[in-house]
């Protein structure tokens, strides 16, 4: 099993280890490249506000593991069929069948997920390529109140009138009634749709 997937935090070194075969990730060797300072900005683990003790952690860039495993659901290239296995397995992790409108994690992830195809994508478009937005930050502020009612639209199109429902029935109603989510240009439709 992956370290990455094995715990609630992700430590810079862990990352780079795991990914030291792919030169398409060999940023993560600079401590000052776009990507390490883009995940220390927007992926950091509050440890402070976690239950976990861990004297080694002084010195250590520690990255939260459901920003990580968002980031890589929303903008890693794949098909959606499969980006919808990955969000159910971020969600619930434990090798789990099945999954529960109000498990804990989700919200956070779907959250998560709509702030950086927004809000975090808009930042990084003017900073990194010196590009406008295209949209206000009244715009971004106003898309952000939105984020409630896209949880309880997607929750009632793929859960409908069910507590809880198996992984396959889960990825079946997501690509039916809610594949936006795993598409950062429709999520930046309906948020602004909504805003």
């Amino acid at each position: 099993m992956s370290i990455i997937t094995s715990i609630n935090f992700v430590r810079l070194s862990d990352l780079r280890e795991e990914f030291k075969g792919h030169a398409s990730w060999s940023d993560l060797n600079d401590d000052n490249s776009t990507l390490v300072n883009f995940l220390k900005e927007f992926c950091p683990f509050d440890i402070k506000n976690s239950n976990i003790i861990w004297e080694n952690s002084l010195g250590e860039v520690l990255f939260d593991e459901l920003k990580l495993k968002g980031l890589g659901v929303l903008f890693c290239h794949g098909k959606i069929e499969k980006k919808s296995h990955e969000l159910f397995d971020t969600i619930q992790e434990g090798g789990k069948g099945f999954i529960a409108a109000k498990d804990r994690e989700f919200k956070v992830v779907f959250n998560w997920m709509l702030e950086l195809a927004s809000d975090v994508a808009c930042k990084q478009a003017s900073k990194v390529m010196n590009l406008e937005p295209g949209v206000t930050k009244d715009q971004l502020e106003q898309a952000s109140t939105k984020h409630n009612d896209l949880y309880v639209e997607f929750i009632d199109a793929v859960f409908g009138y069910d507590a809880v429902l198996s992984k396959a029935k889960y990825i079946r109603n997501v690509l039916k009634s809610a594949p936006w989510l795993l598409d950062s240009k429709k999520i930046r439709e309906k948020l602004f749709e909504k805003a």
